[in-house]
């Protein structure tokens, strides 16, 4: 750990250390870890990145030459197939997005965009929440927890409350996919160690910050800030449980499968698909 925190906090701000470790030790100086890649956001379009990849095969290509160059753990965001600019927010290109994946890339573990959120109105009821991917079967599934006020969508809130967040963890352990919380500002920590301390959430836990936008400062004190929210659970005695891959619950400590040591991480993906019953019950947008 003490390895850990020298590389994150120190050598990161130290370019001529970090460069000189680099050329003598190659990356063996450093903590083993997991390469993640998200080939698309939900929003970016082809008129900010021409080489954006919209369509399913230009996802699944774009999967399958991250996973060639290492990656180990890939986050998609299909596309709505009628305007591919769009996010997708129905299950069906989700499995077959998946599907094709998996036929190219056996291995990566996939982690879907499922939101869990919805868009709350000044004029007009709510939306349903959008639960896009839970179908599709991902290893992995990011959910948002947010209060979130987006400028460009004028009197919007892009939001969840607690009875939602609840349906949402039944949905993604019915279908056998871990949540990554997705944390947009600092409440929303607050809001995550509420979900714990009411025994909604397994652990050990996957968060995600989202940096800028609508949220979060990137900065260190930002982070800190974080970690003392995360105190104040350990201090009442809902402590963070142990990476049982080793890493402290954090990607960036868990042995890489393609590593001694880290072929578990597959052997566990492999056994959870096993696990998955067939059919499965239907989630919001079919089965």
């Amino acid at each position: 750990m003490a390895v850990q925190h020298e590389w994150y906090l120190g050598e990161v701000r130290d370019t001529v250390r970090r460069a000189e470790k680099m050329s003598k030790f190659g990356l063996s100086a450093y903590p083993p870890a997991i390469l993640s890649v998200a080939i698309t956001g939900g929003m970016h379009t082809k008129e900010k990145c021409p080489v954006l990849p919209e369509t399913i095969d230009e996802q699944v290509q774009a999967v399958y030459d991250a996973y060639n160059a290492g990656a180990v753990l890939v986050h998609i965001h299909a596309r709505d197939q009628k305007d591919t600019s769009k996010m997708c927010m129905t299950s069906d290109p989700f499995i077959e997005v998946n599907r094709r994946v998996r036929e190219k890339c056996p291995d990566i573990i996939i982690n879907n965009t499922f939101v869990g959120a919805r868009m709350f109105y000044a004029d007009k009821p709510s939306d349903p929440v959008w639960q896009v991917s839970a179908a599709a079967r991902p290893e992995v599934a990011s959910l948002d927890i947010c209060r979130n006020l987006y400028d460009f969508m004028g009197n919007v809130v892009f939001a969840q409350t607690m009875p939602d967040c609840i349906e949402n963890i039944k949905l993604l352990d019915q279908y056998g996919a871990k949540p990554e919380i997705e944390c947009f500002d600092l409440g929303d920590i607050s809001f995550l160690n509420d979900m714990i301390r009411k025994g909604l959430l397994k652990d050990p836990y996957w968060v995600q910050m989202i940096f800028n936008g609508a949220g979060i400062t990137p900065c260190l004190e930002t982070l800190q800030l974080a970690a003392a929210g995360q105190d104040s659970v350990e201090r009442t005695g809902h402590r963070r449980g142990p990476d049982p891959h080793g890493g402290g619950g954090h990607a960036s400590g868990t042995p890489h499968p393609h590593r001694p040591g880290g072929q578990h991480l597959l052997q566990a993906r492999r056994a959870g698909s096993q696990q998955r019953p067939a059919g499965g019950t239907p989630g919001p947008y079919g089965p």
